[in-house]
């Protein structure tokens, strides 16, 4: 974020740096301007408030590590593809890295190749066709599933596991408008991965070793597979019915979770 008083005032995602220059995706619409200016908090990454998140597209030109250091807090979202973190410390506040689920440019090894357009029907966990086959068509168990078509239940979902007929989701569509089921036409439903098990691994294990620094680590995920490395597990679903959000406690690995 550019905040000087002049004309450049905004947001801008920065494309490279270096020790003098910052390169961004888009133009200020200057020619040449000097001007002072606040670039960023000196303690902070980010707005220490957390109300706005310094914006990079860490693999704008080539693939990129990043590392993260602030004396306060780290607040950072991932514009566009992969972040590959190598470090982020805070010394004295806290960290919240934001990566979007997107189908923009990535590699083969973080998206699923999985997409359907026709006729499904929708039936409490599932979603079914009467033909062709969704394991043909690329979807995946444990990645994020997309639907599409203005249909009642458009949204984001994780799929738990792929037959060829059928899509099976960790949670409900909820109550199906008053049926059994609904089967609609001009479906569109797209499959998103995320990181492979390497990389989840990783990622949990990192979490973990805050654990010492911060009294509460939350990773806010529609991938299923990275809960068993957590002590709790809240879900937030969509009770489609009431267009109401459904919040719920749920057991890890067998035992009951603590409120």
């Amino acid at each position: 974020m550019i905040a000087a008083g002049a004309a450049y005032d905004g947001r801008y995602t920065i494309a490279s740096v270096t020790a003098t220059v910052i390169t961004l995706t888009t133009s200020t619409g200057a020619t040449s301007d000097t001007r002072t200016a606040a670039l960023t908090n000196p303690a902070s990454i980010g707005n220490p408030s957390g109300t706005n998140d310094l914006e990079l597209e860490s693999s704008h030109n080539a693939t990129g590590d990043v590392g993260l250091e602030a004396a306060d807090s780290i607040y950072l979202t991932e514009t566009r593809g992969t972040l590959r973190l190598a470090l982020a410390e805070a010394l004295a506040g806290d960290i919240r890295i934001t990566v979007r689920e997107t189908a923009t440019t990535t590699t083969a090894a973080d998206i699923s190749t999985g997409s359907f357009t026709g006729t499904v029907t929708f039936t409490g966990t599932m979603i079914t066709r009467t033909s062709g086959s969704f394991d043909t068509d690329g979807f995946e168990a444990n990645t994020t599933l997309r639907v599409t078509g203005g249909t009642p239940y458009d949204g984001w979902y994780t799929i738990a596991s792929v037959g060829a007929l059928a899509l099976t989701l960790t949670s409900n569509f909820g109550p199906t408008l008053g049926v059994a089921s609904d089967t609609r036409s001009g479906v569109t439903l797209t499959g998103f991965g995320s990181l492979d098990e390497d990389r989840r691994s990783a990622v949990v294990d990192l979490l973990r070793s805050l654990a010492d620094r911060f009294p509460q680590v939350i990773l806010i995920t529609h991938i299923d597979s990275v809960r068993e490395g957590f002590d709790r597990v809240i879900r937030v679903g969509l009770d489609v019915s009431r267009g109401v959000a459904t919040v719920r406690d749920e057991p890890v690995g067998g035992q009951d979770v603590a409120a």
